[in-house]
């Protein structure tokens, strides 16, 4: 089964939203946008109602429809998206927020304009919240074609309405580069940070803090209207020297370092930011169950839960935790617990289902599905087997620690083969700019690039495998654009096109505007998927899955030979049952003057070619795929073994009766009936039988 897939390099992506000041929801769209800005996307904010809060970041579009909420109502909202769209065009994908009522007015637009817009919701709240306002339910945002809940009680609220719908997990970004690591004291000291409204139920910390044994501290990062009154409280309950109000402050999370956790009593909460970075600190989190923390404290691991309005539960974890009688928690676990939350995960994530949305419906008409619950946060490993290129190791590993996917996706695992120049000195210089990305694999001797990438394949860790030439460069967006290539299509190899070079001068690569896609279930696309990759045999332009490599014993690299990647191209093609190529250059192939194919030294070991082919294929006849591809095999051995050997005996002055021997005995032994193949001319056999004839000289 083959698809032609066209890419969208540069989707347009709505971000509709009825009214925004400056808060919460508005933070994170300007997150989202200025990621899939980075990454070619056109985002465009309509808001319903603009009333002079200037909000979104100027690398996105900004529309308005009206500049006051008076008067208006669901309709016109909808008269006015319709109005948006007749005269700016239609997006790849509209994203509802953060009403649910918005995902019913893209849909109308949509419908009253007669298109099929794709609409997903990105709701902030519990729908009920919603419900209460005035903002629609369950029943406006199942309007949308699919939804991405920010918790998992949005999620199962939706599907609770519909069984059907389509759910993508999503956790909002937190920008954490700013959020400086502590480790959570003994101190006697609660943080709470956040606004002092009523919501926020503060009233019931100062009465838990009173009602405790132990004489807790409690400090007040924040402001509001029930400042007064919380003030008087803390008086009336005795203990106003313990409680300090510090107000607002643009680094709240200095006073983390003089408290022992962050405690909580809201309500309501939209979304756990504040402890979301809390944990990032490091912190501890005490909270009650309606703050929205369920999906991410783990009790005794990285916080507590008490039930709402429980003053004597609260009192009781203090106590506790004063006399030592609870787990201690470990800083280190709780900064480990939220890194799906930290930007470059969460922003990653979002944007992988929000391109697989877009493309999966392009070719299927469908939307891709992905397990709701899943955060895609994959790694892929890099590896470079190293031999004596100290004048090109640096770009090499430039370009791939460049690449648009983020270092926090990367490990490169560098091979030193043995060098006798400065490669490795240049390797240790990297690793330690980059010490959470580069592993450096130090052999003593030169073993060849078979060991290398074995011995690396040992230490990877990631969900995909990618090898790259010491002497190479890989295109900025390379890595990027293949792994959402399997995120869309589910491969066990995404592969691309490449480009030679020589000397400085490295080309740009093309954006990639087409993949091919099949899904191997007919002999006949195994013949072409071996077809396609029997001539170009390099382990490079390739991202293998990790899974697909271990799960294989014998695709490695066979140790002792050259022309190592014949035999792992072919087993690749054996294995696979997905593959897919995208129609871009993205790997830069170095024409090295001093590389091996250039070099005296072939002559010492050319037969590998035809060795490691005839081992390939004992393992076709063993897999019982020989015999349906022999004429493919007999063809490809012809034409990049047999006729390039004995040429290049020939003009290299190297010939030998007994390798030509050797070639012309494999061929009549395993390819009796080569006469009938359909690929070979009459110029094939008029070299076989000249060859065969001179083997007898």
């Amino acid at each position: 089964m083959k698809f032609d897939i066209l890419i969208q390099s540069h989707p347009v992506v709505d971000i509709l939203i009825a009214v925004a000041e400056r808060g919460g929801v508005e933070n994170c769209i300007n997150m989202l946008g200025k990621y899939l800005t980075e990454k070619g996307y056109r985002i465009r904010i309509i808001q319903m109602v603009f009333e002079g809060t200037e909000w979104a970041d100027d690398c996105m579009e900004f529309h308005y429809i009206y500049t006051s909420r008076a008067g208006h109502n669901l309709q016109d909202f909808t008269d006015g998206y319709e109005a948006f769209l007749k005269k700016f065009g239609n997006p790849s994908l509209t994203i509802a927020t953060a009403w649910p009522m918005m995902s019913y007015i893209a849909k109308k637009a949509s419908s009253n304009l007669g298109c099929d817009l794709m609409v997903g919701s990105w709701l902030h709240a519990p729908l009920g919240r919603y419900e209460a306002a005035g903002f629609g339910g369950a029943d406006y945002a199942d309007n949308g074609d699919l939804h991405f809940a920010i918790s998992d009680e949005i999620a199962e609220e939706l599907r609770a309405y519909n069984p059907e719908a389509v759910i993508y997990r999503v956790n909002n970004p937190v920008d954490m580069s700013k959020i400086h690591k502590v480790e959570a004291g003994s101190t006697r000291t609660l943080l709470f940070v956040g606004r002092l409204s009523a919501e926020k139920n503060i009233g019931l910390i100062l009465r838990a803090l009173s009602g405790s044994n132990s004489e807790w501290k409690l400090k007040l990062v924040g402001d509001g209207d029930k400042r007064e009154e919380l003030e008087k409280t803390a008086e009336e309950l005795g203990i106003e020297s313990r409680v300090e109000f510090i107000g607002w402050s643009d680094n709240p999370w200095k006073y983390a370092d003089e408290s022992c956790a962050l405690i909580m009593a809201s309500v309501y909460e939209g979304a756990p930011m504040v402890a979301i970075e809390a944990l990032s600190c490091g912190l501890p989190v005490i909270a009650n169950v309606s703050s929205r923390v369920v999906d991410i404290i783990e009790p005794g691991k990285n916080g507590y839960l008490y039930p709402d309005e429980s003053v004597d539960d609260l009192s009781k974890i203090l106590n506790y935790i004063a006399e030592d009688r609870l787990p201690h928690i470990s800083s280190e676990y709780c900064r480990n617990s939220v890194v799906n939350y930290s930007a470059s995960e969460a922003l990653w994530d979002f944007c992988c289902k929000i391109h697989t949305t877009i493309s999966g419906r392009i070719i299927t008409d469908k939307l891709w599905k992905h397990a709701d619950r899943v955060t895609i946060s994959d790694k892929v490993s890099v590896i470079i087997p190293c031999y004596n290129t100290e004048s090109y190791i640096s770009r090499c590993l430039d370009s791939v620690l460049s690449q648009s996917i983020g270092l926090s996706h990367l490990e490169i695992l560098a091979v030193n083969d043995g060098s006798t120049d400065g490669t490795l000195e240049i390797l240790k210089e990297y690793e330690v700019l980059y010490p959470d990305n580069i592993c450096i694999i130090d052999c003593e001797e030169n073993y060849g690039q078979s060991h290398a990438r074995n011995t690396a394949l040992e230490y990877a860790s990631g969900d995909y495998i990618l090898f790259v030439d010491s002497d190479d460069v890989i295109a900025p967006k390379m890595i990027e654009t293949m792994v959402l290539a399997d995120k869309c299509y589910p491969s066990d190899i995404v592969s691309c096109d490449f480009i030679s070079f020589y000397g400085d001068e490295i080309p740009e690569a093309e954006d990639a505007l087409h993949s091919k896609y099949c899904v191997i279930e007919t002999e006949n696309e195994l013949k072409q998927l071996f077809m396609d990759n029997a001539f170009i045999t390099a382990p490079w332009g390739k991202l293998y899955k990790s899974d697909f490599i271990y799960s294989h014993n014998d695709l490695r690299f066979p140790e002792g030979y050259r022309m190592e990647d014949i035999f792992f191209s072919y087993m690749s093609v054996a294995y696979a049952a997905t593959w897919q190529h995208i129609s871009a250059k993205f790997y830069c192939y170095y024409q090295n003057p001093d590389g091996i194919m250039k070099s005296n030294r072939l002559k010492d070991y050319y037969m590998d070619v035809h060795n490691v082919f005839a081992m390939a294929m004992d393992r076709y006849k063993e897999l019982g795929l020989f015999d349906c591809l022999k004429q493919e095999i007999e063809f490809v051995y012809i034409k990049k073994v047999y006729e390039e050997l004995i040429a290049y005996m020939k003009t290299g002055n190297i010939y030998s009766v007994n390798n030509n021997l050797i070639l012309s005995e494999y061929l009549a032994k395993n390819f009796k009936d080569i006469a009938d193949n359909r690929y070979l001319k009459e110029d094939d056999f008029a070299f076989i039988e000249s060859s065969s004839t001179c083997s007898n000289c």
